[in-house]
C-alpha cells in the first residue's frame, strides 16, 4: 500500500521509536499483536500498457523460432528476471525435477547430491522500473531477430515504461 511518513517521535518511556504514516486507500484489516513490519520506497505497479506490449513482442518471437508464448516468457524470466531481496533459496535432492515445482528457479549450486535453486520473481511482482529494464532486454532479443519495435519516442509515450 501507498503510505508517506507524517511523524517520527520516541516515547521516552519506554524508548521505542513511534512512526506515524497516512496511507492511500482503503485500510487492510490489520492483525492483534506484533506484526512484521517492510517499509521500502514506493514505486508504480507495472503499466497495462507495457504489460500488453511485452506479450506482443513475445507472441512475435515465438513465430519466428516455433515455440510456445509460455516457452518464450520462462525463457525471458529465466534471462533476465530478478530474484527476491533477500533471495529466497530452496535446497533439494539432486533429482528433484524444479519444472514441476511451481515458480521460476535459477540453479545456484549443485554438490551431486543436493541442488540450491534461487526463486526468480514472477513479472507481476515487478515495479515500473523492473519491468521496463526487463521488457528492454526482450525488445533487444526482438531487434536481433529482425522483429520490428516501437522506437524510442514510441516506447516514451507509452505508459508505465521508463528508459
Amino acid at each position: 500500500m501507498k503510505a508517506r511518513l507524517k511523524d517520527l517521535s520516541r516515547d521516552y518511556i519506554t524508548g521505542k521509536a513511534r512512526l506515524t504514516f497516512e496511507v492511500d486507500g482503503v485500510l487492510p484489516e490489520i492483525p492483534d499483536g506484533d506484526l512484521d513490519l517492510k517499509i521500502k520506497k514506493w514505486r508504480e505497479a507495472r503499466s497495462k500498457d507495457s504489460n500488453s506490449y511485452y506479450w506482443s513482442l513475445v507472441n512475435q518471437i515465438a513465430a519466428v523460432i516455433g515455440a510456445t508464448k509460455d516457452e518464450i516468457h520462462a525463457e525471458n524470466v529465466q534471462r533476465y528476471g530478478y530474484f527476491d531481496d533477500p533471495p529466497i533459496v530452496v535446497t533439494v535432492p539432486a533429482k528433484t525435477d524444479m519444472d514441476k515445482v511451481e515458480g521460476y528457479w535459477k540453479l545456484y549450486k549443485d554438490n551431486g547430491q543436493f541442488k540450491a535453486y534461487l526463486r526468480i520473481r514472477g513479472t507481476h511482482e515487478y515495479d515500473t522500473a523492473e519491468f521496463s529494464r526487463f521488457l528492454d532486454h526482450v525488445i533487444e532479443d526482438c531487434k536481433e531477430l529482425g522483429i520490428e519495435t516501437d522506437t524510442p519516442d514510441e516506447l516514451a509515450r507509452m505508459e508505465g515504461y521508463i528508459r
